[in-house]
């Protein structure tokens, strides 16, 4: 069965999906070239991050350790049985990217990704990573109890 008439031509019709098609494979080109330039792509750490002591202390008494977010990244915190001292460092295998767990009947850090092993320190014992692990500053504050977290010294 013919339609007698139509609102759109063949012709416009396929004009108008094909500049369709067009003007949305520019807009995918354009859009992430202005992203880059006016956003920017790179994520930055925050200064410092804070989280409360009693957390953390929950966590290290039932797993050995502690994972949290330091901004869009994991950590880790754990006790360092050498001295007591708390210890942490930013979770993320400097090879892969993969998350970092520590062990603590075994004493180290290990990426299970790749077989990667790091000391209590974040340096690599074996394994494929390249670099150490990046370390976080702690301080807890007195009056409320939290740990503030940070990648440089405050």
């Amino acid at each position: 069965m013919k339609l007698k008439e139509s609102i759109f031509s063949r012709r416009s019709f396929l004009n108008g999906f094909l500049a369709f098609g067009f003007w949305g494979l520019v807009g995918s080109i354009i859009y992430p070239i202005k992203k880059f330039l006016l956003e920017g792509m790179e994520y930055k750490d925050p200064p410092s991050w804070t989280v409360p002591k009693e957390e953390i202390m929950q966590g290290i008494e039932s797993a050995g350790f502690y994972m949290f977010l330091y901004g869009r990244k994991e950590a880790i915190v754990f006790r360092d049985p050498r001295d007591g001292n708390l210890k942490s460092f930013i979770a993320i295998c400097t090879h892969a990217d993969c998350i970092v767990r520590y062990v603590p009947t075994e004493k180290y850090i290990h990426c299970a990704c790749h077989n990667g092993y790091y000391d209590l320190d974040g340096k690599k014992i074996k394994g494929p990573p390249p670099r150490p692990l990046t370390p976080l500053h702690i301080v807890e504050e007195p009056d409320t109890g939290n740990i503030v977290f940070s990648i440089h010294e405050l």
